[in-house]
């Protein structure tokens, strides 16, 4: 919107590693927790719109850098939890 471009296609297919096969019940209940959950995540995106290749790769750049659920998966986020 502030670019002023319109988008015609917009997919975003992600694909992810993750060690969690003591949840799955496939062994390795001996893991530490930084070895359990997502080890990589990877993004694309199908863009489309009345902009250059250039301009709408810097959109999906630009939204990469201020998204929230991206920044949390690279920024560590202090995490409690406990009972009532």
């Amino acid at each position: 919107t502030h670019r002023q471009v319109k988008l015609s296609k917009l997919e975003v297919y992600l694909e992810a590693d993750i060690g969690n096969t003591a949840a799955w019940g496939a062994g390795g209940a001996e893991r530490e927790p930084a070895q359990m959950g997502f080890q990589a995540i990877r993004v694309k995106v199908d863009i489309e719109g009345d902009a250059d290749k250039e301009t709408l790769a810097d959109i999906v750049q630009h939204a990469n850098y201020f998204s929230p659920v991206a920044n949390t998966m690279r920024n560590p986020v202090a995490f409690e939890i406990g009972t009532l």
